[in-house]
């Protein structure tokens, strides 16, 4: 549910203008779609990582954090994002369903199927259903209430199960988002579900339906390179902290450097950066840092080229030694046609059956 472009940061709020990716499940469902999948992978419960992670660690125990529990296969996902400084892991995570219930107004009875599982690693909530109806009611969420408090919330249907991103770039701020859809998803890219702009850029983020995105993408009668979007670690560039972003933030008055992790750190606090993921002279998690990314660049690695086989050494040795129980290297011109004929695995002719037996009058 992270969006990362290769050489390109892009937010989740560009990202999640509307719907969503609501046309991308729709046409799925109208049988543009695939395979059945495996369910969302999104994050578990903890709090918040720190610097306090021993460095070798860090990215390990990060994405460990993020990963959530198997939510029901081929069911519409919901992401809400909570702003206002919302912190989920104190708040208890059934006082947070019960302030989604209450701002949906939805009856019990209507939401016994549905799963609300808040990720707190994210300080998110993802919420999982079998009806379209409910989906549209999470979806039109603005704000929840929670203890006396009430929260904006920015709530977006995420791409469906077995799904991939890519983007492409060079598209015309003109061009409306049905001319978008229309040179993306037709029958020249079969595989496309949907299409839109992310933000005011000239890049257009595409979901495709599989586990790989294209290299080329027909954008009307244009072909264009695509490329994979490249998942990364959130950071919040609010508090300096990994493992959420800052629209979400949790800790609004309780920062920390990410070049130094000195925490509240005045404004003109200067420092020596060294990131937490590489060790790298720059703040953690920043634009130049490898090691911030989960997925590899390449959308569809090549195959690997077939080769000879491989044997082992006690094949080879057990080669070797066959060949010189049939070849002695102390006689070699003992060689003879019943050897030959054993070596090439041919059973050798009894004795009395070796001459060519004659025929007629001597």
């Amino acid at each position: 549910m992270e969006v990362e472009v290769e050489g390109e940061e892009i937010t989740q709020e560009e990202l999640t203008a509307e719907r969503g990716w609501h046309t991308a499940r729709s046409r799925r469902r109208d049988g543009r779609g695939g395979k059945n999948s495996s369910p969302s992978a999104s994050p578990q419960t903890q709090e918040s990582c720190s610097r306090t992670i021993p460095k070798k660690n860090v990215k390990a125990q990060v994405l460990k954090a993020g990963r959530m529990p198997p939510l029901p296969k081929n069911e519409i996902k919901i992401i809400l994002r909570p702003k206002g400084g919302l912190h989920i892991s104190k708040v208890g995570s059934p006082t947070v369903t019960a302030a989604i219930f209450h701002a949906t107004k939805m009856p019990l009875e209507e939401s016994q199927e549905d799963t609300i599982c808040p990720n707190v690693q994210q300080n998110i909530i993802v919420i999982s259903t079998p009806h379209p109806h409910n989906a549209d009611r999470y979806v039109r969420l603005k704000s929840i209430h929670v203890n006396g408090t009430t929260h904006e919330v920015n709530a977006y249907e995420a791409a469906p199960d077995n799904t991939t991103k890519g983007v492409i770039r060079g598209i015309p701020l003109t061009d409306t988002a049905q001319e978008i859809d229309a040179n993306v998803v037709n029958t020249r890219n079969p595989l496309a579900l949907a299409a839109k702009h992310i933000g005011t850029t000239t890049t257009v983020v595409i979901a495709f339906d599989g586990p790989s995105a294209p290299r080329l993408v027909r954008y009307g009668a244009t072909l264009i390179p695509c490329s994979l979007y490249r998942k990364k670690i959130d950071v919040c560039y609010h508090c300096g902290r990994l493992g959420h972003r800052m629209d979400v933030c949790p800790f609004p008055n309780n920062k920390i450097c990410r070049g130094c992790g000195s925490r509240n750190p005045d404004q003109d606090h200067q420092c020596t950066p060294k990131c937490t993921l590489c060790d790298g002279a720059h703040p953690t998690a920043d634009k130049e840092c490898a090691a911030k990314y989960k997925t590899p660049s390449s959308p569809n690695p090549s195959p690997k080229e077939e080769g000879p086989p491989v044997r082992s050494y006690r094949a080879v040795t057990a080669m070797e030694n066959n060949l010189h129980t049939l070849f002695p290297p102390s006689a070699p011109a003992a060689i003879t046609m019943d050897t030959t004929d054993v070596a090439r695995g041919v059973p050798a002719l009894p004795p009395a059956a070796s001459s060519i037996p004659h025929h007629g009058p001597h």
